[in-house]
């Protein structure tokens, strides 16, 4: 195991365990479906979206596209 890896696991555990945060803390929420963004950190320089098990029709990569003109990349399950 390298440390990158490590730390990376801890940065996306903090990451969605976040129960204390406001949408002071964001700026504001962004909603799709049953999604939830914080909106200050969504166009960050080097940001990219993951977007998994998609069967068909990839709708969230295409709406970070679109929003934030960010890069996705599809890992699909279903092929």
């Amino acid at each position: 195991t390298t440390q990158w890896r490590i730390d990376l696991g801890e940065r996306i555990v903090a990451a969605v365990s976040a129960d204390d945060l406001q949408e002071k803390d964001c700026g504001k929420f962004t909603l799709f479906g049953d999604s939830v963004w914080c909106t200050s950190i969504m166009s960050g320089k080097g940001t990219m979206g993951l977007s998994y098990g998609i069967e068909e029709r990839d709708l969230w990569s295409e709406k970070m596209s679109q929003i934030w003109k960010m890069r996705t990349r599809l890992y699909d399950c279903f092929i």
